[in-house]
């Protein structure tokens, strides 16, 4: 006799909850524009009650900047390649894939809301301070292997190397190239070992 166990209709689960508006609003602010979706069609595509979005997020500004650091964890996954060369390489195409995607647009958006809200800035801070404690393993990494110093600023490393994205992202609009961003990376490393 098989026994199966399926989830009961009727409540999603909390975190089902969560994972469904996440997607339905990142799919609706690509396709229509942050300024012209509404909580309420969120959460019709979501299948949700607007109250269970409200629950989650005081507002739509908040639920866009979950939103993306949700989106830049799952689509910027952390490398383990066993060097630091190869680990900041991977990582750096990974985060030009993701700004060159619809993600760098929302990123783009976030920032300009959060520009004006203090409240939204310091959740925007948060969710950056997390990923920035999840990528700089990498680092500390490199230092436990011995191919950097001790007191290498893992923090300073990543900041310089995404600084370089975003500049070519958002302000300069220029392509950067596989070899530009190769060059940055082993040069930072070798500043960093000297």
């Amino acid at each position: 006799m098989t026994v199966t166990t399926a989830r009961a209709s009727g409540r999603p689960r909390s975190g089902d909850v969560t994972e469904r508006v996440v997607r339905a609003a990142r799919e609706a602010f690509v396709a229509k524009g942050f300024a012209a979706v509404t909580m309420s069609e969120i959460a019709a595509s979501a299948g949700v009650g607007l109250d269970s979005i409200y629950r989650r997020w005081p507002s739509k500004p908040a639920l866009l900047v979950d939103l993306v650091a949700h989106a830049f964890t799952a689509d910027v996954s952390v490398p383990d390649t066993g060097t630091v060369v190869e680990d900041l390489r991977v990582l750096m195409h990974a985060l030009v894939r993701a700004v060159q995607s619809d993600l760098g647009g929302l990123l783009a958006l976030a920032v300009a809301e959060a520009a004006q809200d203090a409240d939204l800035a310091e959740r925007l801070a948060r969710a950056q301070d997390v990923r920035r404690q999840t990528t700089v393993v990498v680092v500390e990494r490199a230092v436990a292997r011995g191919e950097l110093p001790p007191g290498s600023d893992g923090r300073l490393l990543l900041d310089t190397l995404a600084g370089l994205v975003w500049q070519r992202a958002w302000l300069t609009r220029a392509p950067l190239t596989d070899a530009e961003l190769e060059a940055t990376v082993a040069a930072l490393v070798t500043g960093y070992r000297s």
